[in-house]
């Protein structure tokens, strides 16, 4: 592959993954400050909170590690790692979109939320197989 599609590839990545981490990161202050709010009501919905919080973590440290690596041309590594964000981030949206109400009103445009840290991961494995 040519260094120039090389180059590009690593600025499509890039680009994607600082979506992505935007997108987790305000999907999981949303869930989390929707927990809050539920929180004050009912006492027992404070773990929620934590395992939200600590999902949206290591997601997000899973995308940035995962840019990194493809950018330090690591693409089978970053590729998986950016897809096992993606997935992270899939199961986080799925779970609380039936569980929550309030997040109901993204549909259908919020699946498109976990779009970007699969596509990147992606790129990154079938850009490692050539």
């Amino acid at each position: 592959m040519s260094k120039i599609n090389l180059k590009t590839l690593k600025i499509i990545t890039i680009s994607l993954g600082l979506l992505s981490v935007a997108n987790v990161i305000l999907l999981g202050i949303y869930i989390i400050n929707c927990y809050l709010v539920l929180t004050l009501l009912i006492d027992n919905l404070y773990m929620e909170v934590v395992y939200v919080g600590f999902a949206t973590l290591v997601s997000v440290s899973l995308i940035i590690f995962g840019c990194y690596s493809i950018n330090k041309n690591h693409f089978l590594r970053g590729g998986i790692s950016n897809l096992v964000a993606g997935i992270i981030t899939t199961g986080i949206y799925l779970n609380y979109t039936l569980n929550l109400a309030m997040l109901q009103k993204f549909d259908p445009l919020g699946y498109f939320l976990s779009l970007p840290p699969l596509i990147n991961g992606i790129i990154g494995i079938i850009t490692s197989k050539v």
